[in-house]
Protein backbone atom coordinates (compact mmCIF):
# COMPACT_ATOMS: atom_id res chain seq x y z
CA UNK A 1 0.00 0.00 0.00
CA UNK A 2 1.32 3.82 -0.83
CA UNK A 3 0.95 5.52 2.24
CA UNK A 4 5.01 7.07 2.57
CA UNK A 5 5.11 9.79 1.86
CA UNK A 6 8.62 10.53 -0.41
CA UNK A 7 9.78 13.43 -2.69
CA UNK A 8 10.86 12.48 -6.19
CA UNK A 9 14.04 15.32 -7.53
CA UNK A 10 14.62 16.20 -10.98
CA UNK A 11 18.09 17.57 -10.83
CA UNK A 12 19.22 20.77 -13.71
CA UNK A 13 22.34 22.07 -13.95
CA UNK A 14 22.56 25.39 -14.96
CA UNK A 15 25.93 27.26 -16.24
CA UNK A 16 27.35 30.71 -14.24
CA UNK A 17 28.76 33.53 -15.84
CA UNK A 18 32.36 31.76 -14.74
CA UNK A 19 31.66 28.24 -16.42
CA UNK A 20 30.67 26.64 -13.36
CA UNK A 21 27.41 24.36 -13.16
CA UNK A 22 25.46 24.98 -10.36
CA UNK A 23 22.77 22.07 -9.44
CA UNK A 24 18.99 23.47 -9.48
CA UNK A 25 16.66 20.56 -7.67
CA UNK A 26 12.85 20.52 -8.00
CA UNK A 27 11.12 18.42 -5.80
CA UNK A 28 7.98 16.43 -6.19
CA UNK A 29 6.00 15.18 -3.44
CA UNK A 30 4.25 11.77 -3.70
CA UNK A 31 2.95 8.63 -2.14
CA UNK A 32 5.24 5.61 -1.86
CA UNK A 33 5.46 1.65 -0.76
CA UNK A 34 9.16 2.42 1.15
CA UNK A 35 10.44 -1.32 1.70
CA UNK A 36 14.09 -3.13 2.13
CA UNK A 37 16.30 -4.25 -0.06
CA UNK A 38 15.38 -7.95 -0.25
CA UNK A 39 19.67 -9.99 0.15
CA UNK A 40 19.37 -10.97 -3.65
CA UNK A 41 18.74 -7.31 -4.57
CA UNK A 42 21.78 -6.23 -2.22
CA UNK A 43 23.73 -8.78 -3.63
CA UNK A 44 23.25 -8.25 -7.50
CA UNK A 45 23.45 -4.42 -6.61
CA UNK A 46 26.77 -5.26 -4.92
CA UNK A 47 28.33 -7.21 -8.53
CA UNK A 48 27.01 -4.35 -10.26
CA UNK A 49 28.71 -2.06 -8.21
CA UNK A 50 26.79 -0.04 -6.31
CA UNK A 51 24.53 -0.22 -3.22
CA UNK A 52 20.89 -0.94 -2.92
CA UNK A 53 19.40 0.44 0.29
CA UNK A 54 15.86 0.67 -0.17
CA UNK A 55 13.46 0.37 -2.90
CA UNK A 56 10.30 2.57 -3.27
CA UNK A 57 7.18 1.59 -5.59
CA UNK A 58 5.30 4.85 -7.26
CA UNK A 59 2.27 5.14 -9.25
CA UNK A 60 3.74 5.60 -13.10
CA UNK A 61 1.80 8.69 -13.43
CA UNK A 62 3.68 10.12 -10.88
CA UNK A 63 7.36 9.14 -11.66
CA UNK A 64 6.05 10.59 -15.46
CA UNK A 65 5.53 14.41 -13.84
CA UNK A 66 8.57 16.19 -12.88
CA UNK A 67 10.64 17.14 -15.56
CA UNK A 68 13.11 16.38 -16.42
CA UNK A 69 12.76 12.41 -15.07
CA UNK A 70 14.07 12.57 -11.50
CA UNK A 71 17.33 11.30 -10.53
CA UNK A 72 17.07 11.05 -7.16
CA UNK A 73 14.85 10.72 -4.12
CA UNK A 74 14.49 12.33 -0.68
CA UNK A 75 12.93 10.19 2.20
CA UNK A 76 12.91 12.46 5.51
CA UNK A 77 16.07 13.86 5.45
CA UNK A 78 17.97 11.16 3.48
CA UNK A 79 18.41 12.03 0.07
CA UNK A 80 19.11 8.55 -2.19
CA UNK A 81 20.18 8.38 -6.01
CA UNK A 82 17.83 6.31 -7.86
CA UNK A 83 20.02 3.58 -9.26
CA UNK A 84 17.40 1.17 -11.21
CA UNK A 85 14.15 1.89 -12.29
CA UNK A 86 11.97 -1.01 -13.25
CA UNK A 87 7.96 0.01 -14.65
CA UNK A 88 5.59 -2.89 -13.32
CA UNK A 89 2.71 -2.72 -16.15
CA UNK A 90 0.49 -4.75 -14.01
CA UNK A 91 0.28 -2.37 -11.02
CA UNK A 92 0.76 0.61 -13.11
CA UNK A 93 3.40 1.64 -10.94
CA UNK A 94 7.49 2.17 -11.01
CA UNK A 95 9.50 0.69 -8.83
CA UNK A 96 12.72 2.42 -7.99
CA UNK A 97 16.10 0.64 -6.56
CA UNK A 98 17.81 3.50 -4.86
CA UNK A 99 21.29 4.13 -2.82
CA UNK A 100 21.98 6.26 -0.15
CA UNK A 101 24.00 9.17 -1.10
CA UNK A 102 26.79 10.12 1.39
CA UNK A 103 27.17 13.07 3.30
CA UNK A 104 30.68 14.23 1.73
CA UNK A 105 30.93 17.13 4.04
CA UNK A 106 30.49 15.42 6.99
CA UNK A 107 27.17 17.83 8.48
Amino acid sequence: MKNDIIYLISVTGTPDEDGFTSEEKTEFRCFAEVRDVKYTEYYQASLAGYSASVVVSVNEADFEIPKPRPSKVRIGDTEYRIVRRYRKKTQNSVELTLEEIEDVDGG
